[in-house]
């Protein structure tokens, strides 16, 4: 994949966190309603990341690494989580379908996520380098050994 397609797709999927803030700033009231909605959309959205890790041949062995670091950090840490999503991310590079699907869910994961950080911007940029260091390290590592 090019690496140009590959930082934009990056940086488009990542700023999914920031569209959430920025939609949680204007809806405030809303976002206190429909936040077990949110909650729960997020849920689904990353089960089905999961779901799609494993249903999908990728890289045999690297897939069954990023889906438990997923849901170890799922569990422990929800910042530390986009460190599995950023490799999830990487891995999905491989194949380009694969590779659409998973951005698009990440935005908007992101998207879900942002709105559910009560406007804790430091946390959401904490998310966001996660993430993009992650995918950035992941590329940079697989372009020097190939």
């Amino acid at each position: 994949m090019l690496v140009v397609r590959y930082l934009l797709s990056l940086l488009l999927t990542s700023l999914g966190l920031l569209c959430g803030v920025a939609i949680a700033y204007y809806t405030k009231q809303e976002i206190i309603d429909g936040k077990k909605y949110l909650k729960f959309t997020s849920n689904i959205i990353f089960m089905l990341l999961c779901v799609m890790l494993v249903a999908f041949d990728l890289i045999p062995l690297s897939k069954y690494i990023v889906l438990l670091a997923i849901l170890g950090f799922y569990f422990i840490s929800k910042e530390l989580l986009w460190v599995a999503l950023g490799a999830l991310f990487f891995v999905a590079s491989f194949d380009i379908i694969v590779f659409r699907v998973v951005s698009f869910m990440l935005f908007f994961l992101g998207i879900l996520e942002g709105a559910l950080a009560d406007f804790k911007i430091g946390s959401v940029l904490r998310k966001m380098l996660y993430f993009l260091l992650t995918a950035v390290f992941g590329y940079i590592i697989w372009a020097s050994l190939g």
